[in-house]
């Protein structure tokens, strides 16, 4: 059976210790043909891949604060 996994690019190829998975299922074609599950599916997918990207813009902000501390303690230490 088809399996779908959303997470943030910066997990891929990373074991899944910490990070975020937003969407982990098993995907029943036949189900697909159905309008009703078609559209619950797609609209979790949807939430997945929205929450992926909120998770990294937050990781993107963390990483250019952690950058900035960083440079201005070494301004600071000479």
């Amino acid at each position: 059976m088809p399996r779908i996994i959303v997470t943030t690019a910066n997990d891929v190829g990373k074991p899944r210790i910490g990070g975020p998975i937003l969407l982990d299922e098993e995907l029943d074609l036949i189900q697909l043909n159905s309008p009703h599950h078609a559209n619950q599916f797609l609209e979790r997918m949807a939430m997945a891949l929205e929450g992926a990207n909120r998770a990294e813009a937050r990781l993107a902000r963390f990483r250019k604060r952690a950058e900035s501390t960083e440079s201005y303690l070494k301004v600071q230490a000479s």
